[in-house]
């Protein structure tokens, strides 16, 4: 899995103009100012700060969070808006 992420208070978006064309599966983790989460069964090690790799073995800085996995099947666009 190739990671991206924090994208805090933003709309994350692809390099790429149609999403179904880099990944036919996406994979998120989001958490709300309320303390609401949409997590899943998707399990990969992330830090708490911005980071962009590959899935690589945890570090002393890095902790598991469970991913939700989004199928955008062939979607030139999609759209997820989070609803607590």
């Amino acid at each position: 899995m190739v990671g991206i992420g924090w994208n805090l208070g933003r709309v994350a978006s692809s390099s790429k103009t149609v999403v179904g064309d880099v990944n036919r599966f996406w994979y998120f983790f989001a958490e709300a100012t309320d303390g609401a989460t949409w997590a899943g069964d998707f399990p990969t090690n992330v830090t708490n700060n911005a980071f962009d790799h590959c899935d690589t073995p945890p570090n002393t800085t890095m902790f598991p969070l469970g991913f939700r996995e989004l199928d955008v099947g062939d979607a030139d666009n999609f759209t997820l808006t989070f609803t607590p």
